[in-house]
């Protein structure tokens, strides 16, 4: 009788295992299915097209630019590349800002590949970029996107291979609930018109044109958020139009 008892115990225990098995199992793969979906969409869009300059003030312009966007926090002071998101053995996969320098291990972008992936997060496969905040920095006015692509195209050449790309489980999980801004390129209009130029002023206008950057930490009421918790959004068309 124990015996019997015993084998009808393990029984269900087995069932129940693998029907949590089977649950976890079925619950991934919608993950997986939809994460990689979104991560190999193409985004079919037009880059308009800019005169880059090339004298040396809208180089210095395009400098102060980069140092506002938080470029060299992410890439280096040489922008090269370091670790600073997820380092290779984090559960959430790796991610580290890459050498944006046309050195070994670093990219070879002509000026319509830099206006597709600031205007769009978009890189040359049509794809969106990883956790590039281009988002924040998309709505640039014409003048001041020209000179800061100006500027990083013009870096020296620094030999730099980064690691491998990877998002694992936990990642794409955070993903899937919409905690992890992995995908830049969603959360821009591809549509949007920019402004030519816009004078320096000091109006709040012209302050929250500048301060885009900081939501990224500060959330976009500027009241902080959770470690990750972009609060990706658009740039605020209302906002473009008041300046």
């Amino acid at each position: 009788m124990q015996k019997s008892f015993g084998k009808r115990v393990l029984k269900w225990l087995g069932i129940s295992f693998l029907s949590i098995f089977l649950l976890v199992a079925l619950i991934y793969t919608v993950v997986y299915l939809s994460t990689q979906n979104r991560i190999d969409k193409i985004y079919n869009v037009t880059v308009q097209d800019l005169t880059i300059p090339s004298d040396s003030l809208s180089y210095e312009k395009g400098r102060h630019i980069a140092q506002n966007r938080g470029c060299m926090g992410c890439h280096g002071e040489n922008l090269a590349g370091k670790e600073v998101f997820l380092p290779p053995g984090s559960p959430m996969g790796t991610l580290v800002a890459s050498n944006i320098t046309s050195g070994k291990g670093g990219i070879q972008y002509n000026d319509k590949d830099w206006i597709r992936i600031l205007r769009h997060g978009v890189n040359k496969e049509g794809k969106s970029v990883w956790f590039m905040p281009s988002h924040e920095f998309c709505h640039l006015s014409n003048s001041d996107m020209s000179a800061l692509i100006s500027y990083v195209k013009n870096q020296p050449p620094v030999n730099n291979t980064v690691p491998k790309k990877e998002i694992k489980p936990l990642g794409r999980l955070m993903v899937f609930l919409n905690k992890f801004p992995l995908l830049p390129a969603e959360f821009i209009n591809h549509s949007e018109k920019y402004a030519d130029d816009i004078p320096p002023a000091i109006t709040p206008e012209y302050g929250a044109y500048l301060a885009t950057a900081c939501q990224g930490c500060h959330a976009k009421t500027y009241t902080g958020s959770p470690p990750l918790g972009l609060e990706a959004q658009p740039y605020p068309t209302s906002v473009i139009q008041a300046m």
